[in-house]
Formats: C-alpha cells, structure tokens, sequence
C-alpha cells in the first residue's frame, strides 16, 4: 500500500479508522445524509414529488462539491474521532446555505 501512505500516513500498520481518509469519508457522509435529509422531507411536503432543482444537474452538482467540502473541513478541523468527522460534515452544508442567503449584492 505504498501508493496510499499519504493518506494512510507514514506507518503502512496504520489503523484506516485513524486514517484521514476515514475523517473524509465521515464528512462527506455527514454532509450527504443532510441533504438526502432534505430532499425526503421536500418531497414529503409535495404528496412525494421531489421539487425541480432535485432533478437540476447544476443543483446536484453544486451539492455534491459542497459535500467533497465538507469531508475536507473535517481534515482541516483535524477531527479526532468518526463523531467529530460527522458532526462537521453534516454542519457544513446548513452553515454555507445560511450564509449564502445573508449575502446580498451591492448596490452602486
């Protein structure tokens, strides 16, 4: 496994539950979950048709970029435990959406 030791580290005895891939795959797997979250309760609301932007490219896309992102902050914030590692991916998505909606464009 020569070819994975920077991501299993140094030591090729490397437990993969300690490896930052792991922590990756946690956060990304958080992340994933608040959408699919997301898209049952939407669908739910409208007698179980997923709503337009669901069935978008763009839209799925643009999550699934959000989701790669959030694994790597869970590598960033050098999450100690799958716990830690989950709790920022599923975070990360409902603090970017928040986010996005305050920004408002200027005005000349």
């Amino acid at each position: 496994m020569a070819g994975l030791s920077f991501l299993l580290g140094d030591n090729s005895s490397v437990n993969f539950f300690s490896s930052p891939i792991y922590f990756f795959l946690i956060g990304t797997f958080g992340s994933i979950a608040v959408e699919v979250g997301a898209a049952v309760s939407a669908a739910g609301r409208s007698d179980g048709k997923f709503p337009v932007k669901y069935h978008r490219l763009p839209f799925l896309g643009w999550r699934f970029v959000l989701a790669v992102a959030a694994g790597i902050l869970a590598l960033v914030f050098q999450a100690h435990s799958g716990l830690a590692a989950l709790y920022i991916g599923i975070s990360a998505p409902l603090i970017l959406d928040r986010a996005s909606k305050q920004i408002q464009p200027l005005n000349p």
